[in-house]
């Protein structure tokens, strides 16, 4: 019998073309996304509250850089379904089989492929293993027994939740109780140091770590537009090995990346307004308005002028930008 698709399948999935409105969606969560590669963006999102337990399912088309803070006093117990290509969420890989849980209460980044999906569930703290992980580094491994038990968890949840109505709280709690246990019994597991050490990747974590100093050194100048001569001296790495790790962890090397970010900055302060296309692009250093224009066009499937004037058409949602430390 097939796997049931849950985010396709659900009746409450949102779905989205524009990063920062489907950043929104997950309430409760603060969340701040960059999109990596080019094309028109499209997200859904299932969101749903069952007995103090959080549903969770997020389907994007495009390579994103995640940032989010999961509430304090929860963990997340996730999966990828069908993921085009490995993401990396912290220091931790999720391949195919992939399981992670994660604490609340700090910030959490994750690397995704394109046509990425992830499901899993949200709830307190189910038990001393979880409690005594760091806030907001996840723990994951491969299991593929355990990850098709959340995947049909999951799933089975949202197809109960599908014909029970919302006056059947007897069944709804029946039905949040079984979840909870079997989630939060999947989570001690996974949370619970394991009993030897897993295989060094050393190549990898090497490759990993450089692209983290590389983003905190773009992150440490957020009104600059560093350089990849400028990522070379501030991590000590050569232009190859820089070139190496950013397409080994994600898939782009270290120049595209550094444009997508300025392009999702000027995106972000063309949203905001009142300024120009010209002082955006200026103020991001593009200095070709035209290829500015174009490429930008490339990246959110819109030109700059489309972003401002439909922000202008409508009034700027209220969302202070999240802080993540």
């Amino acid at each position: 019998m097939p796997t049931p698709d849950p985010v396709r399948d659900a009746p409450s999935a949102i779905r989205s073309n524009d990063i920062d409105e489907h950043a929104l969606r997950l309430v409760g969560w603060r969340q701040d996304y960059s999109q990596l590669t080019p094309g028109r963006f499209e997200g859904t999102v299932v969101q749903v509250e069952l007995g103090g337990l959080g549903l969770v399912a997020e389907r994007t088309n495009q390579r994103l850089r995640e940032r989010f803070t999961v509430p304090d006093g929860e963990v997340v117990i996730a999966v990828p379904v069908s993921p085009s290509g490995p993401a990396h969420w912290g220091d931790s890989r999720l391949d195919g089989d992939a399981l992670a849980v994660c604490r609340g209460g700090a910030p959490s980044e994750l690397l995704t492929p394109r046509d990425f999906e992830i499901v899993g569930v949200a709830m307190p703290v189910p038990g001393p293993a979880c409690d005594a992980l760091p806030p907001g580094v996840p723990r994951a491994r491969a299991d593929a027994d355990a990850h098709r038990a959340l995947r049909r968890l999951f799933a089975d949840a949202l197809g109960a939740l599908a014909w029970l109505g919302p006056a059947e709280h007897d069944a709804r709690d029946r039905l949040a109780r079984s979840v909870a246990a079997a989630a939060g019994a999947l989570a001690e597991r996974f949370a619970a140091p394991p009993g030897r050490a897993a295989p060094a990747l050393p190549a990898l974590s090497r490759r990993l770590a450089l692209v983290r100093r590389s983003e905190a050194f773009v992150d440490e100048h957020p009104d600059a537009a560093p350089t990849v001569a400028e990522l070379c001296r501030a991590t000590g790495a050569c232009r190859r090995t820089l070139q190496a790790s950013f397409v080994d962890v994600l898939g782009i090397g270290p120049s595209r990346y550094l444009r997508a970010l300025r392009l999702n900055r000027a995106r972000a302060d063309l949203k905001r307004g009142p300024a120009s296309v010209s002082e955006v692009a200026a103020r991001w250093g593009f200095w070709h308005f035209g290829r500015f224009a174009s490429d930008y066009r490339a990246m959110f499937g819109e030109r700059p002028s489309e972003t401002l004037e439909r922000i202008r058409g409508r009034a700027a949602p209220r969302c202070p930008p999240a802080d993540f430390g």
